[in-house]
């Protein structure tokens, strides 16, 4: 499955601003607050929908082209979060924070760094 920005985009608009994204240092301070936020309701529908037929592991990663550049390679930056397979219900509560902390990764301070 793939998430596309829009959806990244819309969970960034609904949580704290820009400016607190970029400016907290601590990461834990970073993943807590992006782990109380919500994920846009049509995203939580396809998760839910695409975990319960998903019976096998799963890599939750980011894949964008912000991660490379001509001359330095950038992979590994954000998280990956492998998941075992579980029942649906678990699957998904472990999805849904599995790909929070991927989109809170893109502003920890290793990637900022």
């Amino acid at each position: 499955m793939v998430i596309g920005t829009d959806y990244f985009d819309e969970f960034l608009a609904a949580t704290a601003s820009g400016t607190t994204r970029i400016t907290v240092d601590d990461d834990a301070d970073l993943f807590e607050r992006f782990m109380q936020a919500d994920l846009p309701r049509g995203l939580v529908e396809a998760l839910e929908a695409f975990t319960h037929d998903a019976r096998y592991p799963l890599a939750v990663r980011s894949s964008s082209l912000l991660e490379d550049s001509q001359y330095q390679p950038f992979a590994g930056i954000y998280d990956t979060h492998m998941l075992a397979s579980q029942e649906p219900a678990a699957r998904l509560a472990r999805v849904i924070e599995a790909v929070k902390r991927v989109y809170a990764s893109t502003f920890s301070s290793r990637a900022k760094a």
